[in-house]
């Protein structure tokens, strides 16, 4: 069996069925996964594939489920669902992340586990290589840029229902139609680029590219309200801001990645992205006080703005110093 350290085909198919298949329970020790296995001249476009098989499995998933919720019953979906997750253990079963690993616990090779719970690991070394990692400027100005990156993204993902669906009077499939369609084509598209970018013009200038791109289309759709009942313009939006917002988060992964470190890189990887997920809650928190203080086509400039602001704290998180620091520091 193919290391699946040695093998990128491995690697690619094992995290790609995981996202695909994400939900909240593992995506955090997926991302965990993905930092210790991925080489850091393919991250970009791993991620790339990684956020694709996410969005596809996403729009899969809801197609399927909400076609057999109508046609079964709600016992038969679960049952179905539950086939599904189980047959994506297979992928992280079958490939070994370390050569020489045993596949199972009855099959060849050896465990990669420490033999003496004395080794094991005391999580407050954890907690103190974690305080080590955002020691320093960069990580820690890279936790500031991702407790704001995401709060005009939250609120635009919890108003634009509303918007469309009760003051546009679209109808709902017409509106899942179109997110779902060619905005989920779109979507994937971004997350493509974004890490086949990511690797070759830097993960900051796709950053800045994937969210200004979502700022400015986001503010010319607030200060073009009225064309509003354009369906043309207002399918336009929906389909162009997923896809720079996939090809900024897909460059964002990949530079948290590259500047994790100490010996819980992982575990300090998994808290950037927990802190990220607490930025869109916090976009969708306000966004319910927002439409109560100011007109939709405010909102939407407002988060067009609230996109460009975390690009001021990509100044102070340069991979190239952190990549000197972690040779140092092993």
């Amino acid at each position: 069996m193919t290391s699946l350290t040695e093998s990128k085909t491995a690697r690619i198919s094992t995290l790609c069925a995981l996202y695909f298949a994400q939900g909240f329970p593992w995506g955090l020790m997926t991302t965990a996964l993905a930092v210790d296995i991925l080489h850091p001249d393919e991250r970009g476009q791993i991620n790339g594939y990684m956020w694709g098989s996410k969005i596809v499995g996403t729009g899969i998933g809801a197609s399927i489920m909400g076609t057999m919720l109508v046609k079964t019953s709600l016992n038969t979906t679960v049952l179905f669902q539950t086939g599904l997750v189980l047959a994506v253990m297979i992928f992280p079963l079958i490939f070994r992340e370390r050569k020489g690993e045993k596949l199972l616990p009855w099959t060849k090779g050896k465990s990669m586990l420490p033999g003496d719970i004395a080794t094991v690991r005391n999580p407050l070394s954890v907690v103190k290589n974690l305080l080590k990692g955002f020691s320093l400027k960069a990580t820690f100005m890279g936790a500031i840029f991702l407790l704001t990156a995401s709060v005009g993204d939250g609120i635009n993902g919890a108003i634009l229902p509303v918007l469309f669906m009760q003051n546009l009077q679209w109808e709902p499939d017409t509106y899942s139609q179109v997110v779902g369609g060619l905005g989920t084509v779109l979507e994937v598209c971004g997350a493509l680029l974004g890490g086949f970018l990511a690797d070759r013009m830097g993960r900051r200038k796709i950053i800045t590219a994937g969210y200004g791109g979502f700022a400015i289309v986001a503010i010319i759709f607030g200060v073009f309200s009225i064309h509003w009942e354009n369906t043309t313009f207002a399918s336009a939006y929906l389909v162009t801001s997923p896809f720079f917002r996939a090809l900024g988060a897909v460059a964002i992964f990949s530079l948290f990645m590259h500047i994790s470190w100490t010996k819980s890189a992982a575990t300090m990887f998994t808290s950037y992205m927990a802190i990220s997920n607490m930025s869109s809650t916090m976009g969708n928190k306000f966004a319910g006080y927002i439409k109560d203080w100011i007109p939709f086509y405010m909102t939407f400039i407002l988060l067009g703005i609230l996109a460009l602001v975390p690009l001021i704290f990509l100044i102070w998180i340069n991979p190239d110093s952190m990549a000197k620091v972690k040779e140092q520091d092993s």
